[in-house]
């Protein structure tokens, strides 16, 4: 059994499960325990009641099988209220010698330009730097300069519906130790740096919505949310078939979208659904599209559908194909249980959670982000 200190836990919220994970620091041991989403609705709360009682029977459950008390989370947030820009800031810096102190006060002066009424800064990550007039470059350590300027990716949420996550959590006697959004947490798992640097969008299609977030040149570029997930490809199915939810859920596994013989009517269902979700991602993604040469990644329980990336890739025109947690991150842990999609978000933000707590450098130099969660308190 590890040690108390010597693991993290993750909480997120789907609108079809809620599911606690949890891994030891060393990144030997992962699992997860998950429970049946109760009152949200596309990726968010509307009934906080009905959450507040399933978090505290998953916290039961998850504390049995994981054989230790959970006290503290880092979660996940999703939902259309994100929001993201790209900004710069600089810094003057007198000839000295660039190190990690000028990146804290530069980060940290960017921080202080980065106030929105009613929005709070979860993300803020660190794209690129200038010194002085040259060239952008990724890394200005041990560089001489009179001014530093760094560009930055940063995301913002609804800060009272952040405060409603905090209490959720708080009343359940967990600590909130960060944020991330759910589509930053899976792009962190389950995509390598190479695709990364060669420019790609990632697409998380969960119970309720689909996430997206685009790399270009190794750093992200925008976040956008669909109000499209897998649930809504369940209940056509019911509907179209007179089957109840459960059990159309199972039929949906059986069929495939790629076949272009003898397409059942279940099928017809599926795909008509599955080009709509792939018209609105094409929409989001085309302005990126000559950025994007490593192409589309599906991750998230919804892309479990047979045949979803052929679709995807005749509307959107470019490479798109499934990924999951194992081809990234597998090289990590004695387990090999990390093999469906559906273990993106919850592995994430893990991952970013170890980064924090160890102080190592996150990819993309993903700025701290505990220090204003007692503005929201």
């Amino acid at each position: 059994m590890f040690k108390k200190s010597s693991f993290v836990h993750s909480l997120d919220l789907g609108t079809t499960k809620f599911t606690l994970s949890f891994m030891d620091l060393d990144c030997r041991g992962y699992k997860k325990i998950s429970v049946a989403a109760q009152g949200m609705r596309r990726g968010m709360l509307y009934d906080f009641k009905l959450a507040l009682q399933a978090v505290a029977n998953l916290i039961d459950i998850a504390e049995d099988e994981f054989g230790h008390p959970i006290e503290a989370v880092f979660l996940g947030v999703s939902g259309t209220h994100l929001e993201a820009k790209l900004t710069s800031q600089s810094l003057l810096t007198l000839g000295d010698k660039i190190n990690h102190r000028h990146l804290s006060a530069i980060d940290k002066k960017m921080r202080s330009c980065l106030t929105k009424e009613n929005k709070a800064l979860i993300e803020l990550v660190a794209t690129k730097f200038q010194i002085d007039n040259r060239e952008w470059i990724k890394n200005p350590i041990d560089f001489r300069a009179s001014e530093l300027k760094a560009s930055y990716f940063a995301i913002f949420a609804d800060k009272n519906y952040l405060k409603d996550l905090l209490a959720l959590c708080n009343q359940n006697g967990l600590k909130v130790l960060g944020f991330a959004t759910e589509a930053h947490a899976s792009a962190y798992s389950c995509l390598s740096e190479e695709a990364k640097n060669d420019g790609c969008c990632l697409l998380d299609i969960g119970g309720g919505t689909t996430d997206g977030i685009i790399f270009i040149d190794g750093n992200p570029h925008k976040i956008f949310t669909l109000n499209i997930g897998g649930n809504l490809f369940t209940n056509d199915l019911a509907i179209g078939l007179e089957l109840d939810f459960e059990l159309a859920e199972r039929q949906k596994q059986s069929l495939n979208l790629s076949c272009a013989a003898n397409v059942s009517f279940g099928e017809q269902i599926l795909g008509a659904r599955a080009r709509e979700l792939a018209i609105m991602a094409k929409d989001e993604i085309t302005p990126y599209k000559h950025f994007l040469k490593s192409g589309v990644y599906l991750t998230g329980g919804g892309s479990l559908l047979k045949g979803l990336s052929s679709i995807f890739t005749n509307t959107l025109g470019i490479s798109c194909k499934e990924t999951s947690p194992l081809a990234n991150t597998k090289y990590l842990f004695e387990e090999k249980n990390l093999t469906s999609a559906k273990d993106a978000t919850g592995l994430g933000l893990l991952l970013i959670a170890k980064a924090s707590i160890n102080k190592e450098k996150p990819k993309g130099r993903l700025s701290p982000l505990f220090s204003w969660l007692k503005e929201l308190a």
